[in-house]
């Protein structure tokens, strides 16, 4: 660092004026209103900063060094981001002052820019300029340096192909007239030719490093004189040196100082390009390269962000390693580099290997198999998806036992195929567990520790890759499911700014304002002023968190996507929502998206044409919380993505993971139900961690707007991140004082699956050989690692003793059928003598399906009593209605909307009974009674001895009936793949018209049928459906290609 410069640009006064222009931009932004001019000698005076720290950071990153080979890259310095901030600053003052920015300052900008290593602010703001710098009439020499800065600033941008193709059309026109010019030119200058040749040579193979770059960056090499393809490393040194030796020659220092930042910029471009970081880690790594740049693509990807880079360097790719615990922010590129796992495992183990690709929910499921597809379909590798309920079927086991290459499944699903299953898992190599903070997170985190215990125990060959955002004890876990060959990476790179802001009301109309305190936690420099925002006048009393809310999101949505964001309640989104759509237009068939049209016909036919969310879609709002599908959960996200929903509502189900691009997150309350306490740091920034993600903003924003809130505004801003504690851990002591096991087990919902695992050790090993190797199985979770004290290990081992000694005397057939339900001993005890008892139940599934709700009447009773499933519809503490609960499985099963069932619920209002009825179907219905019903199952083959095979598929297809609201085996097929419900049956229809009824070894053939249906097709399904007149058939054939990762994302 040089101190001379640094008393130019690292100033009192340079940061205040830094500071003050952000300020202004962000406030004008809010109110609709030009900034503010700047001080009349702010532009000169951040201009001389720019330049100063340009000059400083160029200096310590030491080009010249590195063309040498004495370095392999230009190294970022300290005071960099502080330059860059300067440089951003500085073109803001500009562009208000009224002028634009030169190309020179527009390549000293990106210089900067990826030396502080924010390629992606770069990129965005590029991308947001209204066009670059034209060529204007001036001197030849001037004209090249221009049109080689356009080049290098429109590859550079990386928005699509056309940008980098556009690098070389620059220098393609510019030498089409070069021989005229130049001759021109040198015959002008009397006296100083010589120099002026020099310059001109130097700026010719400057000219042709751009040529290259776009070469090389579009395919990842170039040709030389003999046609061969090669790497551009060579080649770029010896260039870039060429031009520095003439330019020397030419003793022109202004030109030496810019040829710096063409240095840099050319550098980045090639070092940073995909091909350069990933080419040829493995085979056909190329063809995935391509495939991720290719045209027709909406996103290509030219270049990996610094964040992948690091974890590349780090080893992610080390074979040695057999779990790696990868800490990334949101929006740092998780997907992407899991790909490469991907493609790394089944390369090494040959196509008939299976990767698994574990996720918490079906809407990221959906998600993640879109993205998988698009980009690995091109290889020929398979994406399948397999349902998310603990319940199986003949059919889509079919699917799955013919399945190679990507597997999508939740922990529920791959915990039922362990259990029934083992050999499945023999051709399995990587799992990815995406989210995987979430073992932290109850009962389901402890099913998920004990998952991956087991998978380490009993398939030795597997590695695994766990994706989340921070956590504080990252090697814990690589080394608790890896030992000595576990590893985190630690990667603390973010795409964007993100501040945290606490929201004050302050003042009295007609002068009251919003007072808006900012801390920048991921950042070293001062933090930023306070905003003020007026009031307008007529705004209301502002008295409740929720009027606050409104007020802000519509102020903060000048900035982009707005998510405001409830802890606790699931009727104030939708309440905030129909408030933000109030005096919204509708929107315009140009405004409209094929994906919004579809959205908006499912949601008329399951809650109603003048339901809240209809009248919100139609407006670019939206409320997201477990009432609704996991398609239409899919297609609101999909919509924010697209930038058609302005705002969006939320509960935590927003958190586990979706690609969620706001440009700020709006924080009404930090308190969890039910008296769980404050979200945790993790907790919080799971979700508030989603503003400002890639190519939204400069920066993300979190605001808290209750101004009670301070206390958790400055725990969030000081603690990003917490550790993973095992949730067993919390329940030991009062589990350990319990009166008796069976107590325990109904009340601490945690200590479930920890007895579980002990029954399937013993369903699989035999009583004596769980008992002599309980230390192994103790030793396996991670609660057992992370004891605090002998107390608390005697504690766990007492609980694991004490049930061995409950279930010894258990015959091991009954034990391995109790194991396959994912039920404990103590619940399958009761579901067993149940269906015992019950002559109905003892009939079949078929008798079930055949008494309707009668039939359902008998399954409900036999599971109500189960404390896993908890089944009531909450018409009173304590009190359960098996008769409405099967009427609402029956209905559901028929296919009647939510709106009709209901009628089953409480609530003062039809809101309140939709959304209670739309919570218990998704949830309930879709997910337990389906897992209760697979149990019966299981039960009933062991009543009665009966065997289930091809000759009553069928009826094995109970529990998917329910699990996707259906009642033949090709619409519960077809809802297993993605088909939403409205549309399930009607497809199921359609398949049998041509093949006839579907059997479970055809299920390959059924997914076939569903992917290559054309518009034709879907407008014939359509018509036999309930969404017939909602929604244009092309649109649905648009759609599902996209949500099954058939087009290019």
């Amino acid at each position: 660092m040089n101190a001379v410069l640094k008393d130019l640009y690292s100033t009192r006064e340079v940061n205040e004026l830094v500071s003050a222009l952000d300020d202004a931009r962000l406030v004008a932004t809010l109110t609709a209103k030009p900034v503010e001019r700047a001080r009349p000698n702010a532009v000169g005076r951040l201009r001389i900063a720019a330049v100063a720290g340009l000059q400083d950071a160029l200096f310590t990153a030491d080009m010249d060094r590195m063309l040498r080979g004495a370095s392999t890259a230009p190294t970022a310095a300290a005071p960099d981001l502080t330059v860059f901030r300067t440089w951003e600053a500085y073109l803001e003052a500009l562009s208000e002052s009224g002028s634009s920015p030169s190309a020179d300052d527009l390549l000293a900008y990106v210089a900067v820019g990826y030396l502080a290593r924010r390629d992606t602010e770069v990129r965005a703001f590029l991308r947001r300029l209204p066009g670059l710098p034209s060529t204007n009439e001036q001197p030849w020499p001037e004209q090249v340096r221009e049109d080689i800065a356009r080049a290098l600033l429109s590859m550079a941008c990386q928005g699509t192909r056309a940008d980098l193709v556009e690098g070389n059309a620059i220098i393609d026109r510019l030498s089409a007239i070069q021989k005229d010019r130049d001759s021109q030119w040198l015959s002008s200058r009397n006296g100083s030719g010589r120099r002026d040749a020099f310059t001109l040579m130097g700026l010719y193979h400057l000219a042709q490093v751009a040529v290259r770059l776009s070469e090389y960056m579009l395919s990842g090499s170039v040709a030389d004189a003999s046609g061969d393809r090669r790497d551009l490393e060579p080649e770029l040194k010896r260039l870039l040196t060429r031009a520095q030796d003439y330019l020397e020659l030419a003793a022109d220092p202004e030109a030496l100082t810019w040829l710096q930042s063409v240095k840099v910029v050319a550098w980045r471009l090639y070092s940073d390009s995909i091909w350069k970081t990933a080419q040829g880690l493995y085979p056909r790594m190329n063809e995935l390269l391509s495939a991720l740049m290719a045209a027709g693509r909406e996103h290509p990807i030219f270049s990996l962000m610094p964040s992948q880079q690091e974890a590349l360097r780090e080893s992610l790719l080390d074979p040695v390693r057999v779990c790696v615990v990868l800490q990334m922010p949101t929006s740092a590129g998780k997907t992407l580099l899991a790909e490469f796992a991907i493609l790394q495992s089944l390369q090494s183990f040959g196509k008939d290997s299976r990767v698994l690709y574990l996720t918490p929910t079906r809407a990221l499921a959906t998600q993640v198999r879109r993205t998988l597809n698009s980009d690995l379909r091109d290889l020929e590798i398979a994406v399948s998806a397999a349902g998310g309920a603990f319940e199986e079927d003949p059919y889509e086991l079919g699917l799955l036992q013919s399945a190679d290459g990507v597997i999508v499944a939740t922990p529920e699903k791959t915990d039922l195929l362990l259990r029934t299953h083992r050999d499945w898992f023999d051709r399995v190599r990587l799992i990815v567990v995406d989210e995987a903070h979430l073992l932290r997170d109850g009962e389901r985190g402890v099913r998920l520790e004990l998952l991956l215990a087991n998978l380490r125990r009993e398939c030795k060959d597997i590695r695994l890759l766990l994706l989340t955002p921070f956590v504080d004890n990252a090697a814990e876990i690589a080394a608790w499911l890896g030992g000595d060959r576990g590893a985190p990476i630690n990667i603390a790179w973010r795409p964007s700014r993100l501040m945290i802001g606490l929201a004050t009301l302050a003042g009295r109309k007609p002068r009251r304002a919003f007072e808006i305190a900012w801390r920048e936690p991921h950042s070293e420099r001062p933090n930023p002023q306070p905003s003020s925002l007026p009031v307008i006048a007529d705004s209301g009393p502002l008295s409740s968190a929720r009027d606050k809310l409104v007020y802000l999101a519509r102020r903060f949505v000048n900035l982009g996507p707005v998510l405001g964001f409830f802890s606790a309640s699931k009727s104030e989104p939708e309440k905030t929502a129909a408030e933000l759509a109030e005096g919204r237009d509708l929107l315009s068939p140009q405004q409209s998206t094929p994906g919004l049209r579809l959205a908006i016909a499912l949601a008329q036919a399951d809650y109603g044409t003048e339901s809240v969310l209809v009248r919100c879609l139609e407006r670019g709002v939206a409320f997201h919380h477990a009432a609704l599908s996991s398609e239409l959960r899919f297609l609101i996200e999909d919509q924010v993505r697209a930038g058609t929903i302005r705002f969006i509502t939320a509960t935590s189900t927003l958190a586990q993971g979706m690609n969620f691009p706001v440009s700020t997150v709006l924080v009404h309350s930090v308190h969890k139900p039910r008296g769980g306490g404050d979200l945790t740091p993790g907790e919080f920034w799971n979700i508030a961690g989603r503003a400002g993600r890639v190519g939204m903003a400069d920066k993300g924003l979190v605001v808290l707007v209750n101004h009670k809130h301070r206390a958790q505004w400055e725990r969030y801003a000081d603690a990003l991140s917490d550790d993973i504690q095992s949730a067993l851990l919390a329940v030991l002591a009062q589990a350990s004082a319990a009166v008796s096991l069976k107590d325990a087990y109904r009340n601490y919902p945690q200590l479930r699956p920890f007895f579980q695992y002990l029954a399937h050790a013993v369903a699989t090993l035999g009583a004596d050989r769980a008992r002599d190797a309980l230390d192994e199985l103790l030793q396996m979770s991670l609660a057992n690692s992370q004891a605090s004290g002998p107390l608390q290990s005697r504690q766990l081992r007492g609980l694991a003793q004490t049930y061995l000694r409950e279930i010894a005397g258990k015959q091991t057939g009954y034990l391995k059928t109790a194991d396959a339900t994912g039920l404990g001993s103590f619940s399958f005890d009761s579901l067993y003598a149940a269906i015992r008892g019950d002559s109905l139940l003892q009939q079949g599934p078929g008798a079930v399906l055949a008494n309707k709700s009668v039939g359902m009447e008998h399954l409900i009773e036999a599971l109500h009593w189960l404390p896993e499933l908890n089944l009531g519809i909450g018409k009173g503490e304590g009190e359960m209605d098996t008769a409405a609960v099967a009427r609402v499985v029956q209905a559901w099963m028929d296919g009647a909307p939510v709106q009709t069932i209901a009628a089953e619920f409480p609530g003062k209002e039809a809101n309140d009974r939709v959304r209670n009825a739309g919570v218990y179907v998704h949830s309930k219905v879709a997910m337990t009674v389906a897992w209760g019903a697979h149990a019966y199952l299981r039960g009933l083959v062991l009543t009665n001895n009966t065997v289930m095979d091809a000759s009553t598929a069928e009826q094995q297809m109970l529990p998917a009936y329910i699990q996707y609201g259906v009642r033949t085996p090709e619409a519960a097929v077809a809802g297993l793949l993605g088909v939403p419900r409205q549309l399930a049956e009607a497809v199921g229809e359609d398949y049998r018209d041509r093949y006839g009824k579907l059997k479970p070894k055809e299920t390959g053939r059924f997914r076939d049928h569903v992917e290559r249906a054309d518009r034709a097709d879907w407008s014939r399904i359509l018509d036999r459906s309930a969404l017939a007149g909602r929604v244009d058939p092309g649109d649905v054939w648009q759609v599902w290609r996209q949500m099954q990762g058939l087009t290019y994302s």
